[in-house]
């Protein structure tokens, strides 16, 4: 019997450190390859269009949403709202990015309600949040 739980408790132990060494794939923003490059208003809208450089660090593609925040440019009364999703830049009416493994440069268009006041207070690439999604969501 004591040999039985010394057997499971080394397996439960071999386990528990192969689980540990397994790095979890991450989905990230590469800063120095992203940027705006520019933005028009058109009607009620505002197009913001940049390029966004993301690792995947996994070995599989990853569906994910990207929110940039835009609280300043709300501030300065250029838009309504501070929260804004990405979308392809060839699918206005999609918001879930596929980004493959490696290292990828993405053309995305951020668009939110124009509020009225034709100036963007710099020409940043707002703060980014990175939201992955399940195979559910995606669906």
């Amino acid at each position: 019997m004591k040999r039985i739980l010394i057997m499971l408790a080394a397996v439960g132990i071999l386990l528990l450190m192969a689980s540990c060494g397994r790095d979890s794939a991450r989905v990230e923003i590469c800063s120095d390859g992203s940027w705006l490059g520019d933005y028009t208003i058109t009607g009620d809208q505002v197009d913001f269009f940049c390029t966004v450089k993301i690792i995947n660090t996994g070995s599989e593609e990853q569906k994910i949403n990207l929110y940039g925040d835009s609280s300043e440019d709300m501030a300065g009364g250029l838009l309504k709202t501070g929260r804004l999703i990405a979308h392809p830049a060839d699918d206005p009416a999609g918001t879930v990015l596929s980004v493959l493994p490696g290292e990828h440069a993405y053309e995305v268009v951020f668009t939110g309600e124009y509020a009225g006041t034709p100036v963007k207070q710099d020409r940043l690439l707002p703060p980014l949040e990175i939201v992955p999604l399940t195979e559910a969501e995606t669906n």
